[in-house]
């Protein structure tokens, strides 16, 4: 998420009253005329009971029935990877911050537990939104936009996933609105509103709902607790109207150097067999983790390492023994199944080099067949766990 001092959210009762009237006069002696018996009582009838106003939903109720229609985007590029948010307004169309998918090779869509491949259909660079594709028809609610701007004081939520971490909401309150904002990178942003609502790296894209869930911003920006930046749902509003007009920029995927087919580059040569969304992000975690120990970068490996892992390897000191002639020749990913909103099984099968004295019986190259467990930590994949899938590591 871009930063920068500014970091890139009546009865009206009816009484009856009866009046008695009576004459009053000498005594005659005829007799008097007779009195009319009164009337029954009148019961009033029960006025109609005034209409209860109908109170807005609680946000936990608006989170409840928006929160399945935003989803988790997760972003490889040729160097790098990175994570935000996004939501969907029509049955196969998402909406995001432009920032987010920039120059991506890959776009994954985590909605729950499922998981869809995404296309980058249109951007509005100055607005800084993208409409993205989503491979699939995902059952998650689809927003729909309020019609007019948020007001100052009014009391919105942020959906996201801050950190990489699962979906949350935070709430608040517009504190200005129609501001230009300053980046890091130089350029401004106009049209936007501040909230005090809390925003964190990983709410980019992610949807600045009102107390009936429309979505009255895009989240954009953060400076500090307080001092969260979304792009206002006018600006949003327009650029959805010029992409459906066809009139909105198209961006071409990025394509990344490869060495095989698959291959993201680097020191170990690398492919890709699985076809989820989600391979190429997780690939890109083992490529980055076997060229941290073909360079002897151990450090930067240990911290590609979930708790579990780091246990089963004792200490940094003990894992550097293990891996101090150790080389990962080539790395193929197999497949990727979801097991929740933050954890993934990969099958990968790979080679190593080594010295006698560390391979498995003797062997100085093995070829190994491993089932891991990554976990989402900051936006990024941990490698948490890993079992044998059939058996110990055989001779090349």
């Amino acid at each position: 998420m871009a930063q920068s001092g500014i970091r890139r959210a009546s009865t009206a009762a009816i009484a009856t009253v009866l009046l008695l009237l009576g004459a009053c006069g000498r005594a005659a002696d005829v007799a008097p005329a007779p009195t009319a018996p009164a009337p029954p009582p009148v019961t009033p009838t029960s006025a109609a009971p005034t209409p209860t106003p109908t109170a807005p939903p609680s946000w936990p109720d608006v989170f409840d029935a928006v929160s399945d229609g935003v989803a988790r985007v997760a972003v490889t590029t040729c160097s790098n990877q990175r994570s935000g948010s996004a939501f969907l307004v029509g049955p196969n169309t998402a909406v995001t911050a432009a920032h987010v998918v920039a120059d991506a090779s890959s776009i994954s869509f985590r909605l729950g537990s499922e998981v869809f491949a995404g296309t980058t259909i249109g951007v509005d660079s100055a607005a800084d939104l993208a409409f993205v594709k989503v491979e699939g028809f995902p059952s998650g609610h689809e927003f729909a936009l309020a019609p007019s701007s948020a007001r100052t004081a009014e009391q919105v939520g942020v959906l996201g996933y801050p950190f990489g971490q699962p979906l949350g909401m935070t709430n608040g309150t517009v504190t200005s609105e129609n501001l230009t904002i300053q980046l890091v990178d130089g350029s401004s942003l106009s049209g936007v509103f501040r909230t005090s609502a809390v925003i964190n790296p990983g709410n980019s894209g992610g949807p600045v709902i009102d107390e009936n869930g429309m979505v009255v911003g895009v989240v954009d920006a953060g400076e500090g607790v307080g001092n969260g930046f979304a792009m206002d749902v006018s600006t949003l509003s327009a650029a959805l109207a010029t992409w459906r007009g066809g009139d909105l920029a198209v961006v071409p995927p990025v394509t990344c150097p490869t060495r095989g087919e698959g291959a993201l580059g680097g020191q170990v040569d690398l492919t890709i067999t699985s076809t989820s969304p989600e391979a190429p992000s997780i690939a890109q975690t083992f490529q980055l983790y076997a060229d941290a120990i073909n360079a002897h970068y151990i450090d930067l490996a240990w911290e590609m390492l979930g708790p579990r892992m780091r246990a089963k390897a004792v200490d940094v000191a003990t894992y550097a023994r293990g891996l101090r002639t150790s080389s990962w020749i080539s790395f193929d990913l197999k497949d990727v199944t979801v097991v929740n909103d933050h954890t993934d099984s990969a099958r990968a099968t790979f080679v190593t080099h080594q010295s006698s004295e560390w391979g498995q019986k003797g062997q100085t190259c093995s070829a190994w067949d491993l089932t891991y467990t990554l976990v989402l930590d900051q936006g990024f994949w941990q490698i948490d766990d890993a079992q044998l899938t059939n058996g110990p590591p055989v001779a090349c």
